[in-house]
């Protein structure tokens, strides 16, 4: 819709033509700010961005905030997420089989408003970063984070 934007939006090294989108609800009028909706999530393609599919199954229930993601290098299979939801479930996300299923790893979430940027290590899948005020790292698959 017109009030959804692409926060992220990331391609499977091993098979372009699978891409993961953030999607985000955002509006800025000059007297208030709209974050998040009933529209935002996790979306897949699997022909080259033709046709997207909302993925569900293990995420939290929309409305949903700012969502950043990255595919490990390693094993593009695995997908990590920071997730800004209105429930409690926001957090670090992880999936093990194309964004099929959802795994939530911790309630950590980089502040959404302004970042929600994750790196996956290139030399290991389990170390994952996240850009918030400051930079941490996680070597645990998301589970737990700290300074690198």
């Amino acid at each position: 819709n017109d009030t959804t934007r692409c926060s992220a939006l990331v391609m499977d090294p091993s098979n372009p033509v699978w891409l993961f989108a953030g999607m985000w609800e955002f509006v800025r009028y000059p007297w208030m700010l709209v974050s998040g909706g009933d529209s935002g999530g996790i979306y897949r393609s699997t022909d080259g961005g033709a046709t997207w599919k909302k993925l569900s199954e293990g995420l939290p229930k929309p409305p949903t905030g700012r969502i950043g993601l990255a595919i490990a290098p390693g094993d593009s299979s695995m997908i990590y997420a920071t997730v800004e939801a209105a429930s409690e479930k926001s957090g670090i996300y992880r999936s093990t089989d194309h964004g099929a299923t959802w795994e939530r790893r911790s309630n950590e979430i980089a502040q959404a408003m302004y970042y929600a940027q994750l790196t996956v290590d290139p030399k290991n899948d389990e170390r994952v970063y996240m850009l918030n005020v400051i930079l941490q790292v996680s070597n645990d698959g998301g589970k737990t984070f700290g300074p690198p």
